[in-house]
């Protein structure tokens, strides 16, 4: 089994960096990924706001997911040798 797991050739980055790079898969839209990744924020701005969140926490939150999607784009761009692909619509 380890022979041949060795013998796989990964295409491309796994299920769950995908799913945050295009936030949950708004980026694979066919027509205009960046403006269904921006639409696909409304749900999550409804759920902060419901929950009270003042602005130290999403400013927190925000910094945060930031610098997540910048270091996660990167390390994707370098391994699979990608030149900013339209389905990465979090950053």
């Amino acid at each position: 089994n380890v022979e041949r797991m060795k013998d796989q050739k990964i295409t491309g980055p796994s299920v769950p960096t995908t799913a945050f790079l295009s936030w949950f898969y708004t980026g694979k839209s066919p027509k205009a990924p960046g403006t269904v990744g921006s639409l696909a924020t409304l749900p999550l701005i409804y759920v902060l706001h419901a929950l009270h969140f003042n602005i130290y926490h999403l400013i927190l939150l925000i910094v945060t997911l930031y610098v997540a999607a910048v270091a996660v784009t990167q390390q994707v761009q370098k391994t699979y040798g990608l030149k900013d692909p339209q389905w990465i619509v979090i950053d």
